[in-house]
């Protein structure tokens, strides 16, 4: 999931130079700094004010020659970089800044979000670090680590940034839920429901926070809430598929069937390429029984996906529980292609085989379901009763001793 960052402006940094946590600099009539420095300065604001970027940099570059030291200027300088979309002119020129301010928070907290924007997480992490020991309290530092300690999939410590981001600043309803969002990676649901209350209380309109707290309502169990959790969000958003589709889930989980095939009709109709809607109404039909629909399902997910395994493997279940030994043994044999080492595929090619007489086919399919599964005793007994039927009785004799040892006493299957 990906989780949403901070953005950075310089919207009121470049007009009035204005730093929160900067070592304050007076420009006007501080001794320390050059006169000529001053003016330019002072010109290069006029330019930034009238929207003229470029030749406010220029003149920002000629006053910083003659006060290199100068933090406000380069704190300016990379503002201006910044909006013109010069991203490592930018980075050069707040790196001034924090050479000549190293406890500069918010300077380091910048330099770590362009960098994480240009794709460098280590230079990003250790700016984020500088800035978090310079202002311990930083909240939305605290929550940028957390963020890019996700992306590297470091989730203890996306938790602990996080968890250090609501702590200062428990009004922040992303930090709650993205701390949700991790606690659930880790299977730590009860804790993930709490985030996400949490993000809820500050925000009751934040949205992927009803959406995620319906989820793992679902993922605990608690279907019921999971059901009237995500009906809430669609009263925001009644086109959500991922909303409807997990209702669906959480209806099939309660045997609810005729409201899960609703939920999920209405994903497909909201969106006709979604696999999984359509793989979950084969599995709604077949439980109805209704084998001619499951069949007509499992192929609507098949022509998004033909290599869908789990499709490919419960159309040929529907086809056998059909009757239709043909079109099973066919599907059966495909699913086969892509996955040989299935046991349960080789037994019921091999049960369908039997229904069209095949019974040499079927004795191959058979022994290899047990080659992969020598504890197969149904497989076995099938073997005993193909090997007596054609004159094998020592094959025979060997396969009920094998099916005994299993312990296997059931009827075939059908």
């Amino acid at each position: 999931m990906r989780l949403s960052a901070l953005s950075i402006s310089f919207i009121g940094i470049l007009l009035g130079y204005q730093l929160t946590h900067m070592v304050p600099e007076e420009l006007n009539g501080s001794a320390s700094v050059l006169p000529r420095a001053r003016q330019l300065f002072d010109h290069s604001k006029k330019l930034a004010e009238s929207g003229k970027l470029r030749e406010a940099a220029d003149v920002l570059h000629s006053a910083l020659l003659h006060e290199p030291d100068l933090a406000q200027g380069w704190y300016s300088l990379g503002g201006i970089h910044y909006e013109l979309e010069e991203r490592p002119e930018a980075i050069y020129a707040f790196q001034e800044v924090v050479r000549l301010q190293p406890l500069n928070a918010e300077v380091w907290f910048i330099l770590g979000t362009i960098n994480w924007e240009e794709g460098h997480p280590q230079r990003a992490l250790e700016s984020f670090k500088a800035a978090v020991a310079a202002k311990p309290d930083y909240s939305d530092t605290w929550y940028q680590l957390g963020l890019l300690y996700w992306e590297e999939q470091r989730v203890d410590d996306s938790i602990a940034s996080l968890s250090n981001s609501v702590r200062e600043n428990p009004d922040f309803a992303p930090a709650w839920y993205s701390l949700g969002v991790a606690y659930a990676k880790k299977n730590e649901m009860q804790s993930a429901i709490a985030a996400q209350k949490q993000a809820l209380a500050v925000d009751p309109d934040y949205f992927d926070a009803h959406v995620s707290l319906g989820l793992y309502f679902l993922a605990v169990g608690d279907y019921d809430r999971a059901i009237e959790k995500l009906k809430e969000t669609l009263q925001k958003n009644a086109k959500s598929t991922l909303v409807w589709f997990n209702i669906g889930l959480a209806h099939m989980q309660l045997d609810q069937f005729d409201l899960a095939v609703q939920a999920l009709h209405k994903v497909a109709k909201l969106d006709e390429d979604f696999l999984l809607a359509w793989y979950n109404l084969g599995i709604c039909y077949s439980n109805w029984q209704d084998y001619e629909m499951a069949i007509v399902s499992y192929n609507r997910a098949l022509g998004i996906e033909p290599k869908h395994l789990d499709s490919l493997f419960n159309l040929a279940v529907n086809y056998s529980l059909s009757k239709e030994a043909s079109l099973a043994v066919s599907t059966y044999k495909e699913f086969l292609k892509l996955k040989p080492d299935e046991v349960e595929a080789w037994h019921y090619l091999g049960v369908n085989l039997e229904r069209l007489g095949k019974t040499v086919q079927a004795s191959e399919a058979y022994e290899k379901a047990v080659a992969l599964n020598p504890g197969h005793g149904d497989v076995w007994t099938r073997l005993a009763h193909i090997y007596e039927q054609t004159d094998f009785p020592e094959k025979a004799r060997k396969a009920r001793e094998q099916a005994l040892s299993t312990g296997f006493t059931g009827p075939q299957s059908p």
